[in-house]
């Protein structure tokens, strides 16, 4: 009787394909006059390691703020205009994750891998969010995931003003080299 192969979830390559977006993301930000960086991927190796990176890593960083931004790519499609985004609710990320954060992200900047367009999701609208149990078919298990609702998306252009507005002000109040 032959065994059944079931395809194992690739953690490594969905970290570096994550760190990827997160430097086209921190890439489209530099464009438009923001002063960033998408920090390097790195990959734990222990379950201690995991701990302290889940609570402590940062996609996008700002040498003018303690502040930080978290990238998540999806493979659906959409376009930019948050009014067409095509569903009803997004994930914006698992329970655990969020809260073992120790710096929580300004906001969450959602980039479709087929169509590389960009909505986002401030912290600001976190009482909107609700808690939803959801199988992660790519990863083959259970989670709880806070989701969003449509309504809360914002346009990466309002993310951008705001972020441009923000390192404007800290400049004015400090010396940045």
């Amino acid at each position: 009787m032959e065994s059944a192969i079931t395809e194992k979830y690739d953690y490594p390559g969905a970290f570096h394909l994550g760190g990827e977006f997160a430097e086209l993301v921190a890439q489209m930000l530099r464009d438009r006059g923001a002063d960033c960086n998408a920090t390097p991927v790195q990959i734990a190796t222990s379950s201690e390691e995991r701990k302290h990176m889940t609570k402590h890593e940062q996609d996008i960083t700002f040498p003018w703020s303690p502040m930080c931004l978290e990238v998540k790519s999806t493979s659906c499609s959409f376009s930019a205009d948050v009014s067409k985004y095509p569903f009803r609710s997004l994930f914006v990320d698992t329970v655990s994750g969020f809260d073992a954060k120790a710096i929580k992200p300004i906001a969450y900047v959602i980039i479709s891998q087929k169509t590389h367009e960009v909505v986002c999701i401030s912290h600001k609208s976190k009482d909107s969010w609700k808690k939803v149990s959801a199988y992660d078919r790519k990863q083959k298990l259970n989670d709880v995931f806070y989701s969003a609702p449509k309504s809360a998306l914002i346009p990466f252009g309002e993310l951008v003003d705001w972020l441009l507005d923000k390192q404007k002000k800290a400049r004015a109040t400090h010396i940045v080299e």
